[in-house]
Formats: C-alpha cells, sequence, structure tokens
C-alpha cells in the first residue's frame, strides 16, 4: 500500500475508487491537449534489462509536445 492516504488493511477508504477514477479522467483530459514524441537519437536502440517486467537502462527519453487541433 504505497498511498497511506486511503490506509490499508480491512478498512479502506469508501471513496478510494472513486478517486482514483477522478485522477484517471484528469490525467486523460491533460494528455488529450499533448503529444507523447521518442527523444532517442537516430539510429540508437533502447537497451533492455532483464526485469519482471521489461524495462530499459536509463529510461526511454521522451519530448511532450503540444498538439494542434484542426
Amino acid at each position: 500500500y504505497s498511498y497511506p492516504v486511503f490506509q490499508a488493511g480491512p478498512r479502506v477508504c469508501l471513496g478510494k475508487e472513486t478517486a482514483f477514477l477522478q485522477m484517471k479522467r484528469v490525467v486523460a483530459g491533460v494528455m488529450r491537449e499533448f503529444r507523447v514524441v521518442p527523444a532517442m537519437e537516430k539510429g540508437v536502440e533502447p537497451e533492455y534489462i532483464a526485469h519482471l517486467t521489461s524495462i530499459m537502462k536509463g529510461g526511454f527519453p521522451v519530448r511532450i509536445e503540444k498538439r494542434t487541433h484542426i
């Protein structure tokens, strides 16, 4: 339980699911206005690290660009 505001154990906050749903909707609304573009240099391939999930060494550099609406 990495987010202690909602507590843990048998008495979990009743509004937890609603709060997470609202957070997801806000992020989706903000992300609609921007575009995430990979910022890797030409010819550079990402180096993967063996892990439970596939992760990249040094992270994955990106640029955030404002979308132009038509």
